[in-house]
């Protein structure tokens, strides 16, 4: 049996370690063991943009496509069914975004298009990824794609 003072001391490494792990999982998304492998959190991570006509106003049901942009490889936009839809959103991509990346690099430009009514518009993504692969970060593009 413990004594008090090894209990606690037990106790305030457990929830030591807790909160690094619960800090890296939630700041950082995977985290690179020291053998080398990764260990990756079960978040779901997605990328929203707001469709919008050339007056600002939301553009509801617009048809979202997405590609690489340096050789037009389409990624198929996930559904979005479980989002709570706000008017002119719309789902852009998802963790498996990182299979766009090319072996041996950690970013790629992605073009996302919403078009409607026979007018579209585009924003260019820099989509990167951390070497666990865990989830993908955005490192250039606007949240908002203008159909004009």
């Amino acid at each position: 049996m413990r004594g008090k003072n090894g209990m606690k001391k037990w106790l305030g490494a457990v929830l030591g370690m807790g909160i690094l792990t619960l800090g890296a999982a939630w700041f950082g998304g995977c985290t690179l063991l020291s053998d080398e492998r990764c260990a990756c959190d079960a978040m779901y991570v997605w990328k929203e943009v707001v469709v919008v006509d050339g007056n600002g106003v939301p553009v509801d049901s617009a048809v979202i496509t997405v590609v690489r942009a340096s050789d037009g490889n389409p990624y198929k936009v996930p559904d979005n069914g479980f989002i709570d839809k706000k008017p002119g959103h719309a789902m852009a991509f998802d963790d498996g975004i990182l299979n766009e990346i090319p072996s041996g690099k950690l970013e790629v430009a992605i073009r996302v298009t919403a078009s409607k009514g026979g007018k579209s518009g585009e924003q260019i993504f820099v989509v990167a990824s951390q070497k666990c692969r865990c989830h993908f970060e955005v490192k250039s593009g606007r949240d908002t794609v203008v159909i004009q």
